[in-house]
C-alpha cells in the first residue's frame, strides 16, 4: 500500500532557502535605497517580495530531511501543528486588538505574522533535531491544547456578546 506524501524531495530545501534570502535581501534592497514608484506600486511590488518569502519558507519547510525517519516526522508533525496554531493565534489575537476601536487592518502586520511563525518553526525544528537525537516514538496527549482553544473561544464569545450589547445602534 502506498502512503499518500505531501513533502518535497530534500532538495527542495536548499532552493527555498536560497529563494527565502533573495526575497529578504530584495525587502531589505527596497527599504534601504526607498525607491519612489508610480502611484499604487509601491505595495504591489512590497506584496509580492513578501510572497516571494513566504512561499519559499514553505518550500523550506514542507521539505523531507536527507534522513526522513520515524523521529523526523513525529517531530515535524509537532510542529506543523503549532505553527498553524501559533499563525491562527496571532492572526486571531492581531485582529482582537485592531477590532476592539477600529476597522484599519494593516496586511503587512499580518504577513509579518506569518513570516515570523515560519522562521519560528525552522528554528525550533532544528533545534528538536538537535537536542534528542537517541529518540524513542510515545505519543503523549494532553488535552491542555484543546483547553486554551476553547478558553480563546469563549473569550471571543463573549467579546462578541458585549460588542453586540455596546455597539448596537
Amino acid at each position: 500500500m502506498r502512503k499518500f506524501n505531501a513533502l518535497a524531495d530534500p532538495q527542495y530545501k536548499m532552493v527555498g532557502l536560497t529563494f527565502a534570502f533573495v526575497g529578504i535581501i530584495l525587502l531589505i534592497t527596497q527599504k534601504l535605497l526607498r525607491l519612489e514608484y508610480d502611484p499604487g506600486w509601491e505595495d504591489r511590488i512590497l506584496l509580492l517580495t513578501h510572497y516571494i518569502i513566504i512561499f519559499s519558507l514553505i518550500m523550506l519547510n514542507y521539505s523531507k530531511e536527507k534522513f526522513d525517519d520515524e523521529r523526523i516526522q513525529q517531530i515535524r508533525y509537532s510542529m506543523l501543528k503549532m505553527a498553524y496554531a501559533w499563525t491562527i493565534i496571532g492572526i486571531s489575537f492581531y485582529l482582537v486588538l485592531t477590532g476592539l476601536d477600529r476597522i484599519d487592518l494593516d496586511l503587512y502586520i499580518i504577513i509579518y505574522i506569518i513570516e515570523c511563525i515560519l522562521i519560528l518553526y525552522q528554528i525550533v525544528f532544528r533545534i528538536f533535531l538537535i537536542q534528542n537525537p537517541k529518540w524513542v516514538f510515545q505519543e503523549h496527549r494532553t488535552k491542555r491544547s484543546f483547553m486554551v482553544l476553547g478558553l480563546c473561544l469563549v473569550t471571543l464569545i463573549i467579546l462578541v456578546i458585549y460588542d453586540l450589547f455596546t455597539f448596537t445602534i
